[in-house]
């Protein structure tokens, strides 16, 4: 009989052992879990805020080219939320006005300088790009 009772409180003892072990685990990895997704938005947060940055300094400097505009943009892309505006390209005889509706759209200026104006709305920015 005392064997026996020996017997069930030692399974008893090892089976709380392993309870507090799995419990242990699951709680790491539902912690770890929940770590690993905020990390990833805070991470694409600072990025966003590093590019929303730059965007803000090259609208503050002034008339850029129109090239470097071009690649800012697009490395910039998750910060904006539209973009608007019209270029005058001026050859030998008339005036022609390229209308910006998208980052593309610089392509047809690059030979020229652009001034950007942001307006900040939801952590987004609009952009309207226009003449130096």
């Amino acid at each position: 009989m005392d064997n026996e009772v020996s017997n069930a409180v030692h399974i008893t003892v090892h089976l709380i052992v392993i309870s507090v072990i799995i419990g242990m685990l699951s709680l790491f990895t539902t912690m770890s879990q929940s770590f690993g997704r905020n990390a990833v938005t805070t991470v694409a947060d600072i990025q966003a805020e590093t590019y929303a940055t730059e965007l803000v300094n090259t609208a503050a400097y002034g008339a850029a080219p129109a090239a470097s505009v071009f690649v800012m943009l697009q490395k910039n892309a998750n910060a904006i939320r539209s973009i608007t505006g019209s270029v005058t390209k001026t050859p030998l005889t008339n005036p022609v006005i390229i209308p910006i509706t998208s980052v593309n759209d610089l392509a047809q200026v690059f030979e020229l300088k652009v001034r950007l104006t942001l307006t900040k709305t939801n952590d987004m920015y609009d952009v309207v790009v226009g003449d130096e």
